[in-house]
């Protein structure tokens, strides 16, 4: 309308090519031509973008595990009394993996939106760290024994660490490498002393992370391929609280190559060094008579 000022947002490229977005507001003067006001909004639009698409990826995981419970539980109100004891059992099996998935991924929201509001409660202690990651490897082994998991444990050294917080790292990182490597590939997991750190490593054998989406993918939702395509399902959150938990306790977190292809992912933990033992103090030499 005339004398109503009107905004739009609109993209320009600035002198280096690169994208920008500006919030452009205008109005007709009284003796002619325009007064124009323009805001760059290009970190607000990014923001914007990354929020639809983290709600569209949400939804999409939620509605994932939902499918089947629901499709299951209008099955058995109609047709309850045709199914055997076994059919039963089969898809109460479903659906209590789907409600667990379900369960996993809402834990995982609240968990990242705790850190984000609050931070993490850290409660260091002293942790045989060695005997942990044995113990949680021999777990895998057990769980899947078709999948060869080699152990190697190349010092004996304890750490200092919050033992949940550092459980969580190690097992996201074990999962996601069953998850993503090739059915009957070995995963490699190593501990050893670096200086002042025990590092431990977890390869695979899966196709590995591009050199470029190495650091993004610690970023919280950050999935790589298409949501609606991609095997593994998931909304990306699971390396966002490993690095925040290992940071939190002093250590870092990343990602590389396998030797012989595929992905390493590695964090460190302070290594826990033992007081030295005191001295015994010698009682006084006792002076002979004569």
């Amino acid at each position: 309308r005339a004398g109503r000022p009107v905004s739009a947002l609109v993209q320009v490229h600035g002198a280096g090519g690169e994208p920008r977005w500006l919030t452009c507001s205008w109005a007709p003067l009284p003796d002619g031509g325009y007064v124009v006001v323009a805001r760059d909004d290009t970190e607000r639009k990014k923001l914007q973008d990354d929020k639809d698409g983290w709600i569209a990826q949400v939804s999409h995981e939620l509605r994932t595990p939902l499918t089947p419970i629901k499709g299951f539980l209008h099955t058995l109100q109609k047709r309850d009394e045709q199914f055997t004891p076994a059919d039963r059992q089969r898809i109460y099996e479903v659906m209590l993996r789907e409600e667990q998935r379900l369960e996993d991924l809402v834990s995982s929201l609240l968990q990242a939106t705790t850190i984000d509001q609050r931070g993490l409660v850290v409660v260091p202690e002293v942790i045989d760290w060695p005997k942990v990651v044995a113990e949680q490897v021999d777990t895998y082994r057990r769980t899947d024994p078709s999948r060869t998991i080699r152990l190697e444990l190349l010092t004996d050294d304890q750490v200092v660490a919050d033992g949940s917080l550092a459980m969580s790292v190690l097992t996201n990182l074990l999962s996601n490498a069953l998850k993503y490597s090739p059915a009957g590939s070995d995963i490699s997991v190593q501990v050893a002393l670096e200086g002042d750190q025990v590092t431990t490593t977890v390869s695979d054998r899966g196709e590995g992370v591009a050199p470029g989406d190495r650091d993004r993918i610690f970023d919280k939702f950050t999935r790589l391929g298409d949501h609606l395509t991609r095997p593994q399902q998931g909304v990306g959150l699971g390396l966002y609280i490993a690095r925040r938990s290992v940071e939190e306790m002093g250590g870092e977190i990343w990602c590389g190559d396998a030797p012989g292809g595929g992905a390493t992912f590695g964090f460190t933990l302070p290594v826990h060094h033992a007081p030295p033992k005191p001295k015994r103090a010698r009682a006084p030499r006792r002076a002979l008579r004569t």
